[in-house]
């Protein structure tokens, strides 16, 4: 394997290019094995493309649940935020990834957090929705997507779990 090799002769595992450092484009192709590689490794878990993306929110945005789960084994942080304050859960929610919204809903992702614009993942989602045309009632009654209907549910139990405790 070329990484491996390149680490070997020395090569600074942290370096950066635009796309962010090597994990992080790893990460971004979807190179499974050279995430976990530069993992054992020891490579920053937390690294930042120029956007403030970490790995978690790179692999997230584009549905790689076998690196989302990698990293979040290996201790990434759930709830790390990119330049705009989107969290993984926002960035997978705005792209409507269902299977990853679930994933990371599972693994304690905060469902209420909200950007510097003051958006939660529920809201992201709709916005994209009505950008597309939908209308707000198509976006909350029949035509809600697997991605809207996960966010509601996860809301909801969080909003009931406040009730019982008061």
């Amino acid at each position: 394997m070329a990484v491996q090799l390149l680490l070997e002769k020395g090569a600074d595992i942290e370096s950066y290019c635009d796309k962010g450092t090597a994990l992080v484009v790893a990460a971004l192709y979807e190179w499974e094995g050279t995430v976990k590689l530069l993992l054992e490794k020891k490579a920053n878990i937390e690294a930042r493309n120029k956007y403030g993306s970490t790995a978690l929110i790179v692999a997230a945005v584009n549905g790689y649940v076998g690196i989302v789960q990698l990293l979040l084994e290996k201790g990434a942080n759930i709830e790390g935020r990119d330049n705009e304050g989107n969290t993984a859960l926002m960035s997978a929610a705005r792209h409507e990834r269902a299977m990853m919204v679930e994933l990371l809903l599972a693994r304690g992702a905060n469902v209420e957090a909200t950007n510097l614009r003051g958006q939660s993942a529920l809201n992201l989602v709709q916005n994209r929705q009505a950008s597309r045309g939908l209308t707000l009632d198509e976006i909350t009654g029949v035509h809600r997507t697997p991605t809207v209907l996960l966010l509601e549910k996860s809301a909801g139990v969080q909003q009931d779990r406040r009730k019982s405790r008061t």
